[in-house]
C-alpha cells in the first residue's frame, strides 16, 4: 500500500490527482516518508539576514476556499532584533506569490528578491532590542512542490472516499513559505499567534488555538478568528477549510473537574461522522490516559482537535491535528506530539527523534494503558521494521533529504525502540516517567536535542545512557545475541553471551545488559548479563536443572536473537583469565558482582567524600557483594590495581 502511495506522489500532476491517490490509511511516518520520492535531496537556502530578529506575534488574516490554493491576505509580524542593527528585514516566500506591499512600523519600504527570500531595506537601520512590526500583504496562486513531508505547503483535493473537496496546509519540515511570508527557523518560536481565515458562508476553517468569533463580512462569507496563546513552531501554524461538521467533546484528564475541549472538524458527509465516531471519541481515552504519564495536557486552555484533509495519514498542528482518517495509532500518535514536538519541538532536523520516537512510543503505551494485549505486538512490529535494514542512525545525517527526516524505519520505529530501551534501563517505571515530565518541563513551550533528553534523563535516574546513545542514537545497526550455557556438577551455571553486529565497521559492539531467563522444571530465573565484548562469561550458583533459556524474553532490547545452545564444553574457569575486570549491575540497588578481581585481594568501597564503608574479600572469579543496606548514591570500589565508579539505587 505504501509503494502505491508513494507511486501517487511521484505522478501528481495537481492537487486533485494527488488527493484522489492518497487518501489511503496510512500511519504519520508512512504518510511523511512517502514525500521522499518527490523530494530526494534538496539544498535549503540559508538567509543569515534571518537571524536578526526574534519573533514575538504573528496574526494571519487571509482569504480562502475550499476548491483552489489562491490565496490573498495580510501577515503582520511583530519582533524584535538581536542584531546590533537590522539593517534589511529579511522573510522568505516562494516566488509564485506576489507581493503587494510590505511596510514596517507603518512605513513602505523597498524590497528586493534573493531567491526564496525578500530582503526590506530600512533606513535608517533598527538598532539592537528595538521592538518592530512589519505587514506583508500578498496573493496569488503557489506552484510550488517544495518541502513539506505530505504534498505541498498548500494543498486542494476532493476527498475519494467521501466527496467533500478541502483545502488544507501542511508546511512540515520546509513548506510554510509556500503559502505565507515567514520565518523558517526552529530555534525562534513564536510567543503567540492569531490565524484569521476569511471563508464562504457554507463552509467552516480550522486553525490553531480558541475560536474567539466569526465574523460576518459582505459578499456571504465568514471570518473565523483563532486566536493560539502558547510558543509555537512556524511549521505548526495551520489552516484547513471545508463543508465540515462541528462534533465536540470534553476530556478530563488528571482526574480533574476542570475540562479541555476535544473540537473536530469532521466532513458534513452524515456517513463519515457516523464511521469514525468510536475512534474520535477514543480521543478522550488517549489524553486522560497521557496526562497520568507525561503530565498536564500543553495547551489546556484552548483545546485538541482534529481537521480532517484528503491524504493519508496525520500531521500534528498544535492544538488541531490535520488528519485523513481516525484509528487508534494515528489518533494517539499525533495526541503525544502535543507533548513531544509541540510542546518541546525538536532543536535540529537532526533530532527529529524527540518529535517521531516518543510520538511513535506512546502509539505503545496507548495500548498498554488501553489494550495491553496488543502491546508486545506493537513493539515487535516496531523491532521487525528497524532491523529490516541492517545499517542506518537514529540521528539524522543529512537534513536535506526529506524522507531521511521522516524515515519510517529509522526516526519512528527505531526511535520508538530506543524509548523503550531507556525505560528498560532505568528499571523503574515511577522514575522513568518522572524523567519524562521533567523533560518536558526543563525544555517547555521551547526546543530541545536529543542530547538534551539524555542529560535530562540522566539527571533524574542517576544512571549513565551514554553507552546506549552513543551505540543506538548515533550508532547504526543492532545487534545479533547468542548463548551458550553449561549446568555444572558442582552446582553452579555457567553463560557465554556472544554478540554480533550487523553493521561492524560503523558501531562494532552495543554495550547492553541483556536479560537471560532460564527455563527449568522446577521454575524459571531470570538474570541480567552486561554485554559488553564480543564474548561475555558468566557463573552463579544454581541448584536446578536448566531445560533450555531465552534472550531477551520481556522484548526490551533492539536485537535479533541467535541461536541458544547447551555447551558443556565451556571451560570457563580457564576462560575468565582472559577477561577484565568489571563490575555488574551497574547502577544496582541490592548486589553487585565483581569479576575477575585478583583472588586473595582485598577491595574498598568509598563514598564519594572517601568514606571507606565496605571492604570485600575476593575470594572467586565472580564476587557477590551486598550493598543493599548503602545509601543512595554514587561510590568508588577500589583495589590495588582497579577502580570503578558504582551507582547504588534505592
Amino acid at each position: 500500500m505504501l509503494r502505491y502511495f508513494i507511486s501517487a506522489v511521484c505522478l501528481f500532476s495537481s492537487a486533485l490527482a494527488f488527493g484522489q491517490q492518497s487518501e489511503v490509511q496510512l500511519t504519520c511516518s508512512e504518510s511523511k516518508t512517502a514525500g521522499y520520492k518527490k523530494l530526494n535531496q534538496i539544498n535549503w537556502p540559508k538567509n543569515a539576514g534571518l537571524n536578526q530578529y526574534d519573533i514575538h506575534y504573528h496574526k494571519l488574516d487571509l482569504a480562502l476556499t475550499n476548491n483552489s490554493i489562491y490565496i490573498e491576505g495580510k501577515v503582520s509580524t511583530k519582533a524584535r532584533v538581536t542584531a546590533p542593527q537590522l539593517s534589511d528585514f529579511v522573510f522568505e516566500l516562494h516566488p509564485s506569490l506576489s507581493l503587494d506591499s510590505v511596510k514596517v512600523n507603518g512605513m513602505l519600504v523597498t524590497v528586493t528578491q534573493n531567491g526564496n527570500f525578500k530582503e526590506c531595506s530600512l533606513s535608517p537601520s533598527l538598532p539592537q532590542n528595538a521592538q518592530f512590526i512589519a505587514e506583508i500583504w500578498y496573493h496569488g496562486t503557489p506552484t510550488a512542490v517544495g518541502g513539506a513531508a505530505i504534498g505541498s505547503g498548500i494543498s486542494t483535493a476532493q476527498s475519494p472516499s467521501w466527496g467533500n473537496r478541502v483545502t488544507w496546509t501542511l508546511s512540515e519540515p520546509y513548506s510554510a513559505y509556500e503559502w505565507w511570508p515567514c520565518k523558517q527557523s526552529l530555534s525562534d518560536k513564536i510567543d503567540s499567534v492569531d490565524v484569521w481565515i476569511t471563508v464562504g458562508d457554507s463552509l467552516k476553517a480550522g486553525s490553531n488555538g480558541l475560536l474567539r468569533n466569526i465574523t460576518p463580512i459582505s459578499g456571504n462569507r465568514l471570518r473565523y478568528e483563532w486566536a493560539h496563546r502558547y510558543p509555537i513552531d512556524y511549521y505548526l501554524i495551520s489552516a484547513s477549510v471545508a463543508k465540515y461538521v462541528d462534533y465536540s467533546f470534553y476530556a478530563y484528564p488528571n482526574g480533574n473537574q476542570d475540562s479541555v475541549l476535544i473540537q473536530n472538524y469532521i466532513y458534513d458527509n452524515p456517513a463519515t461522522l457516523t464511521n469514525f465516531l468510536a475512534d474520535i471519541n477514543q480521543t478522550k481515552d488517549f489524553m486522560e490516559g497521557f496526562a497520568g504519564l507525561f503530565g498536564t495536557y500543553p495547551f489546556e486552555n484552548e483545546k485538541y482537535g482534529h481537521c480532517m484533509a484528503p491524504f493519508g495519514g496525520g500531521m500534528e498542528h498544535q492544538t488541531m491535528t490535520t488528519q485523513g482518517n481516525f484509528n487508534f495509532t494515528l489518533t494517539a500518535h499525533e495526541l503525544a506530539h502535543q507533548w513531544f514536538g509541540n510542546k518541546v519541538t525538536c532543536g535540529s532536523w537532526k533530532d527529529i527523534w524527540v518529535n517521531e520516537g516518543f510520538a511513535s512510543y506512546a502509539e505503545y503505551l496507548a495500548y498498554e494503558l488501553i489494550n495491553p494485549n496488543q502491546a508486545r505486538p506493537h513493539m515487535n512490529s516496531f523491532h521487525d521494521q528497524a532491523m529490516s535494514e541492517p545499517g542506518g542512525s537514529i540521528y539524522v545525517d543529512d537534513t536535506s533529504n526529506v524522507g531521511r527526516i521522516f524515515s519510517s524505519r529509522l526516526s519512528y520505529k527505531k526511535g520508538a525502540a530506543l524509548v523503550h530501551m531507556i525505560r528498560y534501563l532505568v528499571n523503574d517505571d515511577a522514575v522513568f516517567f518522572q524523567g519524562l515530565r521533567d523533560y518536558l518541563a526543563t525544555y517547555a513551550y521551547a526546543t530541545a536535542y536529543g542530547t538534551d533528553f539524555k542529560s535530562s534523563m540522566e539527571n533524574t535516574s542517576g544512571i549513565s545512557l551514554t553507552n546506549l546513545f552513543d551505540d543506538y542514537y548515533f550508532g547504526e545497526g543492532y545487534p545479533t545475541f547468542s548463548l551458550r550455557y553449561k549446568k555444572s556438577s558442582n552446582g553452579r551455571v555457567y553463560l557465554k553471551l556472544l554478540q554480533t553486529a550487523s553493521m561492524p565497521s560503523v558501531t562494532p559492539l552495543f554495550r547492553i545488559p541483556v536479560e537471560i531467563k532460564l527455563l527449568s522444571a522446577s521454575g524459571d530465573t531470570t538474570i541480567k548479563m552486561m554485554s559488553d565484548a564480543p564474548e561475555v562469561l558468566f557463573d552463579f550458583e544454581y541448584s536446578r536443572n536448566v531445560s533450555t533459556a531465552q534472550i531477551d524474553p520481556n522484548q526490551w532490547i533492539l536485537n535479533q536473537s541467535g541461536s541458544v545452545l547447551q555447551d558443556n564444553t565451556l571451560s570457563i574457569e580457564n576462560e575468565w583469565e582472559n577477561q577484565s575486570a568489571s563490575i555488574f549491575p551497574n547502577p544496582a540497588a541490592d548486589i553487585v558482582q565483581l569479576k575477575n578481581f585478583t583472588i586473595g585481594e582485598p577491595v574498598y568501597i568509598y563514598e564519594a567524600n572517601g568514606k571507606l564503608v565496605q571492604t570485600i574479600q575476593i575470594n572467586s572469579s565472580i564476587e557477590t557483594v551486598q550493598i543493599k543496606t548503602l545509601a543512595a548514591g554514587v561510590y568508588q570500589i577500589k583495589s590495588k590495581n582497579k577502580s570503578f565508579k558504582l551507582i547504588k539505587q534505592h
